[in-house]
């Protein structure tokens, strides 16, 4: 496991600083879209999340590990993070959008993550992922709950079909407690195939030229 004593130290400094930025900022965090943020001021959750990541990324390099892949909300950096700690041949671009590009941005310091293009709201009609010249091979929708945060699937449909613009491919990653039946039934019909990450986390690979 890379999830060494410096990586402990790192966690418990990022969510430190994070919990001051948090109370010196309450009215940013409030935003019903940017209070999940508030998980980052617990050290124990950013362990949790960059195991996840690594076994995430294990299952990439599995995958396609010569692929070019867009890492849409990249939050706290946590997979880009991994990737470098694994010295990992995954090329990985990222992405965050506008409204909560501040939130993160410490923790992203912290870790040494760069965001490569910023986006507006991908519930907007006008969606964009700005200065982007690169077709990916993939994008990785991975605890993004624009695609999950209703009980059936057009709302997924509808997000997943803004990225056609810059990927072949959506990599849709998480708990299969956060579906409605109605959901994980489409995203299963849908998919070319379904891979098991780890306990209750899935990822489905869709190709969107398809939707």
């Amino acid at each position: 496991m890379l999830i060494d004593d410096r990586v402990k130290k790192l966690a418990e400094k990022a969510a430190n600083a994070h919990l001051f930025e948090v109370m010196g900022n309450k009215g940013r965090y409030l935003i019903p879209d940017n209070f999940s943020t508030v998980q980052y001021m617990n050290a124990r959750g950013h362990i949790d999340l960059l195991k996840l990541k690594e076994v995430l990324l294990r299952n990439l390099v599995s995958m396609d590990r010569n692929a070019a892949y867009l890492n849409v909300g990249v939050a706290a950096g946590h997979l880009e993070y991994v990737n470098k700690l694994m010295k990992s041949p995954i090329h990985i671009s990222s992405v965050e959008w506008d409204d909560q590009y501040e939130c993160c941005e410490g923790l992203r310091r912290d870790f040494g993550v760069t965001v490569h293009y910023r986006c507006n709201n991908v519930l907007e009609d006008d969606f964009e992922i700005r200065g982007i010249k690169t077709y990916f091979d993939y994008a990785i929708l991975e605890r993004f709950f624009p695609v999950y945060r209703s009980n059936t699937h057009e709302r997924t449909e509808m997000v997943l079909k803004k990225f056609k613009p810059y990927a072949k491919r959506a990599l849709v990653v998480d708990s299969r407690g956060n579906w409605s039946k109605e959901q994980w039934n489409w995203l299963e019909k849908v998919s070319e195939y379904r891979r098991h990450i780890s306990g209750e986390w899935h990822c489905f690979a869709i190709k969107l030229e398809n939707l």
